[in-house]
């Protein structure tokens, strides 16, 4: 019987050359092991937040977050249930068994079972299921320019999106940041009623300009000619332009 340690002892020449091309071999496995800048992981926890404004903690345990419970309750796939209760807010944490592998099946049957308590709930309000705590962001790209001006830049922002959703590999890709266009009315309210009118009567006549709509259909032997309903409001320069008639 050969002795291990006493063959490589007489035959140090042959060890000192095995352990070099393991050495080499090693090196080179782990420069090529198959990896991900941001590995795949199932996250088995969603969310289900309702928002009720006027509720109190109790309130809100006793209507909302007690109602949505029941509801889900009873579904095999579930491990456990958290909530809060807070001042107008609901937030329930649902956590699936380890041996859960379909996921998403599960989370569209959450959202059936959550949406069949609505009818529990007080008029109005509907929870929100969130299941997407795994999304991973892999880059942040920020977009400034103080020589343009806003609507230019968010413009070529959405392009840059469009760009990177063309590409093959690619996950979500959402802008952060866009602010919403607003126009903001200054008015007095004195000199409004010395006129005879509200800000109401203001809103109103702006809601009646501001339609995107069919308006019809034409059918004749041959054609089909179909109205459209087209707001005049195309830009800011049209709003400061309108003329608003008071008393007929």
């Amino acid at each position: 019987m050969i002795k291990i340690g006493e063959f490589f002892i007489k035959n140090q020449s042959l060890l000192i050359a095995l352990i070099f091309i393991f050495l080499i071999f090693g090196i080179f496995s782990y420069f090529n092991l198959n990896r991900k800048e941001d590995p795949d992981f199932k996250i088995r926890t969603a969310s289900i937040t309702t928002i009720a404004n006027g509720f109190s903690p109790i309130e809100v345990d006793k209507y909302i977050t007690s109602q949505i419970e029941k509801s889900i309750f009873q579904m095999d796939e579930i491990e456990n249930i958290r909530s809060e209760s807070f001042f107008n807010k609901s937030v329930i944490y649902v956590d699936l068994f380890e041996n859960q592998n379909n996921i998403q099946q599960v989370w569209d049957k959450l959202r059936r079972k959550t949406e069949l308590s609505i009818s529990k709930l007080p008029n109005g309000i509907r929870p929100v299921v969130n299941d997407e705590f795994d999304t991973v962001f892999g880059a942040l790209v920020s977009i400034s320019n103080e020589n343009v001006n806003y609507e230019t830049l968010f413009d070529t922002t959405n392009n840059i999106k469009n760009d990177f959703l063309k590409l093959s590999q690619r996950g979500k890709v959402e802008i952060f940041g866009a602010n919403k266009e607003v126009i903001y009315l200054k008015y007095k309210n004195a000199y409004f009623s010395s006129l005879g009118f509200s800000v109401n009567q203001i809103l109103d006549f702006f809601s009646l300009l501001n339609v995107l709509d069919g308006g019809g259909d034409i059918f004749s032997k041959n054609n089909l000619i179909k109205f459209n309903l087209n707001s005049p409001l195309k830009s800011f320069d049209d709003i400061k332009k309108v003329q608003i008639p008071i008393n007929n």
